[in-house]
């Protein structure tokens, strides 16, 4: 008893030290680190030990999957030489359509000015066109006057006598039958001499008896007698042995008397004004 007391109070007892102890505790876990990269690299689910699974309030963090997504996604986001790389794939891409775009511009330039020219010179050609139909409008109708002036000088020595019925014969003989009423007229004998060169009914076919007879148109020889015929027509009552009134006018072109028909208003006021006028 008195040798325990001795051992007991009179030495001391060493205590180990805490880092040998830690080491020796230590070399007893594996790696956590390991455990983590066996995880992940391992497709195998782990195998059940028979333990309870701990809850979620004892979760140290999220879990594996989640973490390697947000990595996954992390690492699949562009970078800046991405970024710079699409950049100058875009700018080269609109350069090129820019570079089509300026050569069609131009070439449709150079199309419209074409079109300018050629209006241009379209417009000249129409302008010197005008002013030539302008002209030969001038000239038709100064061509047009003369023919008409050379035809009245073709009809200067015919007369039209209007209001002489027709013979209901198959002919008659209209020369003998204008003395036997022209000399009367000029208060000539009826046996004076009339030349004429010719004489007949108007070139239209022959009406009913009903309708209105045909003028007669007779070129006389001498234009000295078919003035003096439309002088006395003008101053006396002018008929037939039946009666019927006759006029007698001067055979001009129709174009004439178109052109005096639309003067007709104003010699119309002269004759009332008995202002006397010659055509």
């Amino acid at each position: 008893m008195a040798h325990k007391k001795k051992g007991l109070g009179g030495g001391k007892l060493q205590s180990t030290p805490r880092t040998a102890r830690s080491e020796d505790i230590s070399s007893f876990f594996p790696d956590h680190a390991a455990v983590q990269g066996d995880r992940r690299h391992s497709k195998m689910a782990p195998a059940s030990d028979g333990t309870p699974a701990s809850s979620p309030s004892c979760s140290p963090g999220p879990p594996e999957t989640e973490e390697t997504s947000i990595r996954d996604i992390l690492r699949s986001l562009p970078t800046k030489e991405d970024m710079e790389a699409l950049m100058r794939r875009m700018e080269t891409a609109w350069e090129s359509r820019w570079e089509h775009m300026s050569q069609d511009v131009l070439h449709l330039g150079s199309r419209i000015q074409g079109l300018e020219d050629s209006k241009d010179q379209h417009d000249d050609r129409v302008l010197a066109l005008e002013q030539q139909v302008s002209a030969h409008s001038k000239y038709f109708a100064q061509l047009r006057r003369d023919l008409d002036d050379v035809d009245n000088r073709g009809r200067r020595n015919n007369l039209r006598i209007r209001g002489l019925p027709e013979s209901q014969g198959p002919t008659e003989d209209i020369p003998a039958l204008l003395r036997s009423l022209i000399n009367p007229l000029l208060q000539r004998p009826l046996d004076a001499p009339l030349l004429f060169d010719r004489a007949h009914r108007a070139l239209k076919a022959k009406g009913t008896p009903s309708s209105a007879p045909r003028d007669i148109i007779c070129r006389l020889h001498y234009y000295v007698d078919k003035e003096r015929i439309l002088m006395a027509s003008r101053n006396s009552n002018f008929q037939d042995r039946l009666g019927n009134p006759l006029q007698v006018f001067p055979d001009l072109s129709w174009t004439t008397l178109q052109a005096r028909r639309a003067l007709r208003p104003l010699t119309q006021i002269l004759q009332d004004r008995q202002i006397k006028y010659r055509w």
